[in-house]
């Protein structure tokens, strides 16, 4: 999985480079830590940030700041709530219109069936993993597995018609 290293920057990896292979040689490695290092890396490329040391991080390794970083909140449960129902109910209203401008369709339906499990992805991975990512990285891999729920469920309806 170091391979995976070479897609950062130079800079970076000069910085945190042996760092990061050390600790991927430390612990099993899964597809969590897999999308987490492409991730990064298309943060680090879309959004290059300064390699320094300040006195505030000297002496910490990058691992120790990730992990004090995770105490930090992003969203708390009533923000989370918030977002969960906003965007159900966004995809509901959405397949709703289709429904009344176009009719009942197993294209809408797929929309209605996926709208929660899109929901509650978008806001755990916002919440969790998503939060050490760069905005745009988070809005495409957002954009990519909504797109690949909301295929799933088309398919779920499609074959339902076909039964």
């Amino acid at each position: 999985m170091t391979w995976m290293l070479k897609l950062y920057p130079r800079a970076w990896r000069e910085r945190y480079g042996d760092e990061v292979e050390a600790y991927l040689d430390s612990e099993p490695v899964g597809f969590r830590t897999a999308l987490d290092l492409l991730l990064g890396a298309i943060d680090a490329r879309m959004n290059p940030q300064p390699i320094t040391t300040s006195s505030a991080t000297e002496g910490k390794s990058m691992l120790s700041r990730i992990i004090a970083c995770e105490r930090k909140s992003y969203y708390d449960g009533k923000q989370g709530a918030v977002w969960m129902i906003g965007i159900s109910l966004a995809a509901v209203l959405l397949a709703g219109g289709m429904q009344i401008r176009f009719g009942p369709s197993e294209f809408t339906q797929g929309l209605l069936n996926a709208a929660f499990p899109i929901a509650l992805w978008i806001t755990s991975f916002q919440a969790s993993a998503g939060r050490r990512h760069s905005r745009a990285s988070r809005i495409v891999l957002a954009v990519v597995v909504s797109g690949l729920i909301y295929a799933a469920f088309l398919g779920i309806a499609r074959l339902g018609d076909l039964i």
